[in-house]
């Protein structure tokens, strides 16, 4: 951010759905997949189509995750069986998502069995080795090393690259490679602040032509703390709350770090490049990027709100002040979910804008939005922030 302070982009947010039950009497259910993760109190298998299913380990002997740890192995093609966990007088169709504490992972699926069903294929080996899903915290299982490749490069076969002369296309980069700057200048002193926040969900059932209907209206105090949103002084429908904590699951737009830090992280395997020229409404001249990252990247994974997650490729664009290389707005759009995954897209956006706080101005999220399609329809959150304040950073960019 800049105090000019900028830069938060949408976190995850998910609408729960309940769970394909293959059993619906006793609320089981089984899968077969790779074995990709064993932490002490969750095991994370991947199914054929990329799906992640999580399930938390019971407390005992046989199923521990020491015992685990010890029998199998990364990669292994295990069949788990277990069963969905109901909580009583829920809004979300009597399923609660359990939160691994130590993973951060949700998962309202209680694991009953697990069995091996083969040795890993070396492909489906290199498959789980490569996966983001078992770069989870505390993974218990082995990590074979990989042997070194050696690069195809040769003398033979390199071609000098092409020196181009001035363009516009170069004065873009260098603005790209500006906002790099920036952008890590933030991530590494993220600031602190409040702000009025006015969210509202509205959903529609699948049709050609949305027919919204209003589901939430939320009144709160956004409090921005190291890069995270939390909501305090709430007011749902009428009703007030104290906290999100209190706030039943829904899908709502967020302003946080995380998409950012992602997009310009120089370890991930994320192409930016330059789109056009724009003006925003101010007639700023801006700077439109396109960037796209493979499936299992460094991006976070979607969540279904039960027991499955998926690590889907992502695009979208960055709008970037040509004069300051300050990012105004950034849009992601997330696709190519299994075709048994709960959702098929999930879109967002935030927009920043300078805001005044005490005597300095600062570039703030303005605006965040969450577009996401199910099969039964469409959710989407528009959230708006005003009246910043309470500004606290130990180092910002500011101007005067």
């Amino acid at each position: 951010m800049i105090a000019r302070s900028w830069l938060f982009l949408v976190g995850p947010a998910v609408l729960l759905l309940s769970p394909q039950l293959s059993n619906p009497a006793d609320n089981s259910v089984q899968f077969t997949g790779s074995l990709e993760a064993v932490t002490h109190h969750t095991v994370s298998i991947r199914l054929a189509d990329g799906r992640i299913v999580d399930a938390r380990i019971p407390d005992g002997a046989e199923l521990s995750a020491q015992s685990l740890f010890l029998k199998y192995r990364m990669g292994d093609v295990v069949q788990i069986k277990g069963h969905v966990v109901p909580v009583a007088g829920n809004e979300r169709d009597g399923y609660f998502p359990l939160v691994d504490e130590e993973t951060g992972i949700g998962r309202n699926l209680d694991l009953e069995q697990i069995s091996l069903v083969r040795t890993p294929s070396s492909d489906e080996l290199a498959n789980a080795l490569s996966s983001r899903s078992r770069m989870v915290k505390g993974n218990l299982l082995a990590d074979p090393t990989r042997p070194g490749e050696t690069p195809d490069v040769s003398l033979k076969t390199l071609t000098r690259p092409a020196i181009n002369g001035p363009s516009g296309k170069q004065g873009a980069d260098a603005v790209l490679e500006r906002t790099r700057t920036l952008v890590h200048q933030y991530l590494a002193a993220l600031p602190n602040f409040v702000a009025d926040s006015t969210t509202t969900l509205y959903r529609s059932p699948k049709a050609a032509t949305p027919k919204w209907t209003v589901i939430e209206s939320l009144r709160a105090e956004a409090h921005f703390r190291g890069g995270r949103e939390v909501l305090m002084n709430i007011v749902r429908n009428g009703v007030a709350l104290p906290d999100d904590a209190t706030l039943p699951a829904a899908l709502r737009a967020r302003a946080s770090t995380t998409t950012l830090s992602e997009v310009f992280n120089p370890d991930c395997p994320v192409t930016i490049d330059f789109e056009k020229r724009t003006v925003d409404a101010s007639n700023t001249p801006l700077l439109v990027y396109r960037f796209a990252s493979p499936r299992d990247s460094c991006f976070g994974s979607n969540w279904d709100g039960n027991y499955e997650r998926y690590f889907a490729p992502r695009e979208g664009e960055v709008f970037v002040g040509e004069a300051d290389g300050l990012v105004r707005e950034i849009s992601c759009i997330t696709t190519g979910f299994p075709p048994e995954f709960a959702h098929s897209r999930f879109e967002e956006r935030v927009k920043w804008d300078e805001v005044r706080i005490g005597d300095e101005r600062h570039f703030l999220p303005v605006s965040s939005e969450t577009l996401m399609f199910t099969r039964g329809g469409f959710s989407w959150s528009v959230a708006e922030y005003a009246n910043h304040r309470h500004f606290e950073t130990s180092s910002s960019i500011t101007f005067h």
